[in-house]
């Protein structure tokens, strides 16, 4: 049989001689009701007198203030309420918040800086989970026929659009041995 939670620390004080004398009295007449408790008792008790005994070890006597503080010390600790727990963690954790917040720091930077890696290298992610649509090039018009009024039209929109209808029929009609230029059709436009 087990001893009785709220007392093994009082037993344990008991045996050691360090329990006041009304707690150690009350506890005396519960150990006679408690077949747990006594046995503990015993065991603690033994203890003790193991620990007395043992030859070796510097005989220090601890001054009753000492016994004092050991006993409120022991006191506070079993007044404490799973409220006073947790207002500590919040405290240790205030505490901690500065470590906390600079670790935070580094994380999001690192996240940031592979994230830009990752858009230089591949362009954004595509999510996988929406179809992507093809959308069809724009029909092109139909290549103009090289005529004058083709390029006075190209050439009156901007020298951009003249240059790009030039580009094009240059790439279709590529003469051999002859250069498109503007000066070129100019001059056979006049010989026409």
């Amino acid at each position: 049989m087990n001893p009785c939670s709220k007392n093994k620390r009082r037993i344990a004080w008991m045996a050691s001689g360090i329990l006041d004398v009304a707690d150690a009295e009350a506890l005396r007449q519960h150990l006679e009701s408690c077949p747990g408790c006594r046995r503990y008792w015993q065991s603690m008790s033994e203890l003790s007198e193991r620990l007395v005994n043992a030859s070796g070890l510097p005989q220090a006597e601890p001054t009753e203030s000492f016994h004092q503080k050991v006993v409120q010390k022991t006191r506070a600790q079993e007044s404490r309420t799973p409220f006073s727990d947790w207002l500590d963690t919040i405290q240790r954790l205030w505490a901690e918040r500065r470590l906390a917040t600079i670790s935070a720091g580094i994380a999001l930077g690192l996240v940031t800086l592979l994230l830009i890696q990752s858009f230089r290298r591949d362009g954004p992610p595509v999510p996988s989970e929406s179809p992507i649509a093809v959308v069809p090039e724009p029909a092109r018009p139909a290549a103009s026929p090289p005529t004058l009024a083709s390029y006075r039209r190209a050439a009156e929109r901007s020298l951009e659009s003249l240059d790009a209808l030039l580009t094009r029929q240059a790439a279709r009609n590529s003469f051999p041995s002859e250069t498109l230029t503007i000066s070129s059709l100019l001059k056979q436009s006049s010989d026409n």
